[in-house]
């Protein structure tokens, strides 16, 4: 009544403010439906007339129901004087409109009569033609009904019943807090919903050691097990026993240096028992370790080692020339052990506690440089008590370690193992997804493999089902969005194999909420992250910190005792990530901001849709783009740059750099490859670049990324001349490099990855050949630089045995003296002949 509009027009807004926080579109439309006797004639008369029209609303910041409720009716009254110009044969449009969406409200007598005749209803069946999904409002002998109709084959009926619900306190919040509250601030989640999303859902406490240290429950793991073997490492081979007096050597050593609480060191070295002695031998001392990794260029390293002040650095002798300057004090582990042995191989005494700092691990930072992520004792004690028992790592051999030190992925392989007096299997850094590749088919019954989603595409080309099954007990997989074909592979060849699905940013301590794929369940599409893990709490919060309904998109917040401290020395940006717990009244108690966004199933497990900044995930590492596109802007014929990931081809996301020089400058892509290659690490680099006179801007002079044209893959830019491929073999190598980059042009000196080749098509290429030349090429080749022409020649060399070269020549020249036809003609005679088909 004071808005002077029907209850028709409040129901539609109603609805329309509900599709809005259901689909986070700021746009909405949906059909409305008109009685069709706008006519006076035809008030009286029999017969259907109903006529539904498209009805869009655009929902402004701050917009208050009332403005809606205008809004909604200035353009049902318009739209009802246009109605006969829709009629029933176009109503298909309603699908280019509303995706399907409609609304209806009946004002119905009990009973219609005529001069001769008397209709009551008795039932009403609603049929939706354009639509998929309908609200049906009828208002009939002084009550209200509405109704969701909807199409079975397209939605769910527990997902209708949950909409039906909101659409309830919807409009209970908008007649309990009034015309002038903001759209907003309405409310669509029952009191019952929101008991279940904040407290019933995360109710995860669970006791676990938080009085001790990680390096202390692996002591008592020593003092059960002392002879069982803690680690292995090509040939070599240690005992817990042995370990623990090793790490505790070099513990003593670095306390003698002054290593203690809140003291950083960092370790730089290859993937060794030096590393996983250095790792112990740090928190045993009571200091925090900063894993450098081996693979980044020398500024950031640089920049990592001051940035942390750290007063001590751990190495081996071979890696001194990588390193950059620094001041800190070297300890060269494997040269100096001599002195490190004469030190106490007793346990140290405990000193630290449970808020003090365990490690720091870099992550990608929006300004230009990483940011250190300082995680203290009690997070890494609860993630890891927790995941070696939900991962049942006591029942298998150990785990493989595979991944870089820098990586919080490799927390678990490491630390889990040594807690449940199980093995290490250090996989040497130089043999990558080879000699992961290798171990799982020479071993079997490992407790845990963990890996990205882009390491498991690599393995589903590099194995066959058969070297699948029996490997592996717990298939964890984290760092990136997972999908349901990416494990397919092995949900049908090692159906024995638990697959895990483990969601955590750096900043939570590895991991925080998983979801276990049932037994038998092949569904496609996103995998769910599921539900928070012991002693954490999650959140899906709209933009003013209150709950999301069921179904509705929501930022991920992450509370408990996983949540690092903050970021080193970087207050400002700590405040703004961690922010003050809004559920709790435990004084001092914070919330991560995750900027993900997610959204609740449901059936209550957690689904993850994306990001709401241009972070993005790069074979599990974290990619800021605003990084990339700081160094970038360091380049002195770099004026402006816009970097981005485009998908292609679905599943194949890349980095493309859209740049532009000043007026007659002259910069090649290679030059700009160069540039980066000193400041960032391999994985951040783009795979294309595209050059720019200007970039596009959207009328308010923003960036339109829309308008950035698709980066065309191949040679352009490349400073090597193109040569044609010179041999049959070569020919057939750079089809299928042309093949799986996705080009034309190729030739036979061009570097696989400045053409737009990653990991992942690296590993295809190798398949590919394995496939039609039953060659085994590592794939370390690749990133060695390997051409097409080496390529060929490799295929050659390996393929070789003793008396096979002569052979080959003999059929060379028999091949040479032949026609074209007579070529076909022997191809199709001896097509099973072993070495004509190498030949072909």
């Amino acid at each position: 009544q004071r808005l002077q509009c029907t209850e028709d027009v409040v129901l539609l807004s109603c609805w329309q403010g509900l599709l809005s926080q259901l689909t986070g579109e700021t746009a909405v439309t949906t059909t409305h439906v008109h009685n069709g006797r706008k006519y006076d004639e035809l008030a009286d008369a029999f017969g259907l007339f109903a006529r539904s029209l498209p009805l869009g609303v655009t929902f402004d910041e701050g917009m208050t129901f009332a403005a809606l409720v205008q809004d909604v009716n200035e353009r049902v009254t318009e739209g009802g004087q246009w109605q006969e110009y829709f009629v029933p044969d176009e109503l298909a449009l309603g699908r280019c409109y509303g995706g399907g969406i409609g609304y209806e409200y009946e004002l119905r007598p009990h009973s219609f009569a005529g001069p001769d005749v008397r209709l009551e209803i008795v039932a009403q069946q609603v049929e939706c033609q354009s639509e998929t999904v309908k609200l049906q409002c009828v208002r009939a002998d002084g009550e209200l009904t509405a109704t969701v109709d909807y199409d079975p084959t397209v939605y769910e009926s527990t997902w209708m019943q949950i909409v039906a619900e909101q659409m309830k306190e919807i409009v209970d919040s908008a007649v309990e807090k009034g015309e002038h509250a903001p759209i907003s601030d309405l409310n669509m989640v029952s009191e019952t919903q929101r008991q279940v999303n904040l407290i019933e859902s995360n109710r995860t406490s669970k006791e676990y050691p938080n009085s001790k240290s990680i390096h202390e429950l692996i002591e008592e793991q020593v003092a059960r097990t002392p002879e069982q073997i803690a680690l292995v490492s090509g040939i070599e081979q240690f005992n817990y026993r042995e370990l623990n007096e090793r790490a505790n050597q070099l513990a003593h050593h670095l306390r003698s240096l002054g290593v203690g609480p809140e003291v950083f060191v960092a370790v730089y070295m290859d993937r060794s028992v030096d590393m996983v002695v250095s790792l112990l031998a740090v928190l045993k001392a009571g200091g925090a370790y900063v894993p450098l990794d081996t693979t980044y260029p020398y500024e950031r390293l640089s920049f990592m080692i001051a940035d942390a002040q750290v007063p001590v650095l751990l190495t081996q002798e071979s890696m001194m020339a990588r390193l950059p300057e620094h001041e800190a004090k070297v300890i060269y582990v494997d040269s100096e052990w001599s002195t490190v042995a004469t030190q106490s191989s007793a346990n140290p005494v405990r000193n630290v506690d449970a808020d003090n700092a365990a490690y720091v691990i870099y992550t990608s930072g929006s300004t230009g440089m990483p940011k250190g992520v300082v995680v203290p004792h009690k997070g890494l004690v609860n993630y890891l008590s927790w995941c070696t028992e939900t991962y049942r790592v006591a029942e298998g051999v150990g785990a493989l370690v595979h991944s870089p030190l820098g990586f919080d992925l490799t927390v678990t392989s490491i630390f889990s193992p040594l807690l449940a007096g199980k093995s290490l299997f250090l996989i040497p850094e130089e043999d990558g997804i080879d000699g992961l590749t290798t171990a799982l088919r020479n071993g079997r019954n490992f407790s845990l493999l963990k890996v990205t989603p882009s390491h498991l595409e690599m393995l589903n080309q590099m194995l066959t089902g058969d070297e699948l099954r029996g490997r592996v007990n717990a298939l964890i997989i984290g760092g990136e969005a997972l999908s349901g074909e990416t494990v397919a592979f092995w949900r049908e060849h090692a159906p024995e194999t638990r697959i895990i699905n483990e969601y955590g940013p750096t900043e939570t301590v590895v991991g925080c909420c998983v979801y276990e794929i049932p037994d038998g369940d092949t569904n496609a599409g996103p995998v769910p992250i599921g539900r928070p893990i012991a002693n954490t709490n999650i959140y899906l919060l709209d933009k003013n910190l209150r709950p999301v309904a069921t179904g509705v998109p929501g930022e991920l917040y992450i509370g408990g005792d996983g949540l690092a401290r903050g970021y080193l020395a970087q207050p400002q940006i700590t405040a703004e990530r961690f922010i003050p717990h809004p559920f709790s009244e435990k004084a001092g108690e914070r919330i991560y901001r995750t900027g993900d966004m997610a959204r609740y199933r449901d059936n209550g497990e957690i689904e993850y849709l994306g990001r709401v900044d241009h972070q993005v995930k790069v074979r599990g590492f974290r990619v800021e783009l605003g990084e990339i596109e700081a160094v970038l802007r360091q380049h002195p014929q770099i004026n402006e740059v816009v970097v981005m990931t485009r998908e292609e081809v679905l599943g194949d996301r890349r980095i493309v750099a859209y740049v532009v020089s000043p007026e007659g400058a002259d910069v090649s892509v290679n030059d700009i490859r160069r540039f980066l290659s000193v400041k960032l690490p391999e994985y951040m680099m783009p795979s294309s670049f595209v050059t720019l006179s200007a970039l596009p801007l959207t009328p308010n002079g923003k960036v339109d990324r829309e308008a950035l044209p698709a980066p065309g893959l191949g040679r352009a830019g490349m400073e090597e001349a193109y040569v044609a491929p010179r041999t049959v073999l070569e020919e057939a190598v750079a089809r299928i490099w042309a093949e799986t980059i996705g080009i034309e042009l190729l030739g036979v000196h061009d570097n696989f990855f400045e053409l737009g080749g990653h990991s992942l098509l690296a590993t295809q290429v190798i398949s590919r050949i394995r496939e039609e030349f039953e060659v085994e090429l590592p794939v370390r080749m690749m990133f060695e630089g390997m051409t097409v022409a080496e390529m060929a020649a490799a295929i050659v060399s390996r393929e070789m045995h003793p008396g096979q070269s002569e052979k080959i020549a003999q059929t060379m020249k028999a091949v040479e003296e032949m026609s074209e036809g007579e070529f076909v003609q022997m191809l199709e005679l001896k097509r099973e002949s072993h070495d004509i088909q190498r030949l072909s």
